[in-house]
């Protein structure tokens, strides 16, 4: 397996690290000077003074921590095309526009059967006044024959001339009727002509008016559309300052936790060659003496020979200063 240039140092640095644990430093083990799983405060306050001993002359690995996310997600906005925009602006205005639209026929239908009325008024009165001529004819005729029978003239060039002025009569009589009647209907149609164009007119600048709110209710709807996706742009412009100013936080941590260790080992491995080895080594185990010591001091002087002698675990961990802690128990008094 090949590795990369950073991954080979990543490597001899950990290596490095082992090595001078293992040859040099402090081994980070778990300590078993304490067989009973139940310790005391005492035996845990022990345990926690001899692992800081061992990180304190143990190299440290820098691992960095992994980069994680907020978390934060996005907003997404699909912009309706201008087709849809058109359509919702005009289910908007389409209750403003029926009423409109039932306003203006409801008004003229009003107006056009008002007409309608007239129409039939001046048929019924036509009807009516033709009725009344043949009814006033009839009754010249009866008379002009009854009256010429009597006269005994009915025959005569006196009855038929009376009969063709009553018949010139009635003629012109149903003459001025039907000429009246025409003139009449003549105004009653130039009024509905009339009446249409103001119906077609009004319907146009309702037609015009609507035209103009319908692109203005879309002016607005594509206004807020454009504030939606403003707000929205600006929200997730917000995330990704946020994400990055996270990112940055983290790496910048990692780095100063690296210096940290870098410089805190550095500081170890000049210690360990101004010290030797073996000096590097025995002040490590002294204070671990001493620890051991301030534990033992607490117990009875038999409890505290036993402990030490109980198994080999008390060698190893104080090394050469074994014996000596072993001397100190045993001329101690009680």
């Amino acid at each position: 397996m090949k590795y990369s240039v950073g991954e080979t140092k990543q490597i001899i640095y950990k290596k490095n690290i082992q090595n001078f644990n293992d040859l040099g430093g402090a081994s980070m083990y778990e300590y078993k000077i304490f067989s009973d799983d139940n310790l005391n405060s005492d035996q845990q306050d022990v345990l926690e003074k001899l692992s800081e001993i061992d990180k304190k002359y143990s190299l440290e690995e820098f691992i960095p921590k992994e980069i994680t996310s907020l978390g934060l997600e996005k907003k997404e906005f699909e912009a309706p095309t201008d087709e849809e925009v058109r359509l919702q602006a005009e289910n908007l205005l389409e209750s403003e526009k029926e009423n409109g639209l039932k306003k203006i026929q409801d008004n003229y239908d009003s107006k056009f059967s008002s007409l309608d009325s007239k129409t039939l008024g001046i048929e019924e009165d036509r009807n009516q006044d033709v009725e009344k001529v043949f009814s006033d004819y009839a009754n010249s005729l009866r008379k002009a024959t009854n009256s010429s029978i009597k006269q005994g003239i009915s025959r005569s060039s006196i009855f038929n001339e009376a009969v063709n002025a009553i018949e010139g009569t009635k003629n012109s009589e149903l003459s001025k009727i039907e000429e009246n009647f025409k003139k009449e209907v003549t105004k009653l149609e130039n009024e509905r002509e009339i009446l249409q164009k103001q119906k077609d007119n009004a319907l146009e600048s309702f037609d015009i008016s609507y035209a103009v709110k319908l692109e203005n209710k879309i002016s607005n709807l594509n206004k807020e559309i454009a504030k939606q996706q403003e707000e929205i742009l600006k929200y997730n412009k917000n995330v990704d300052k946020l994400e990055e100013e996270n990112r940055l936080k983290q790496e910048k941590e990692n780095l100063l936790e690296q210096n940290r260790i870098e410089k805190r080992n550095k500081e170890l491995l000049a210690e360990k060659q101004k010290l030797g080895d073996i000096g590097f080594t025995n002040q490590m185990l002294k204070e671990r003496f001493d620890v051991v010591k301030d534990y033992l001091m607490k117990l009875p002087k038999d409890k505290a020979l036993n402990e030490l002698n109980k198994d080999k675990s008390y060698e190893q961990l104080l090394g050469n200063y074994y014996p000596a802690i072993v001397v100190q128990m045993m001329k101690r008094e009680g």
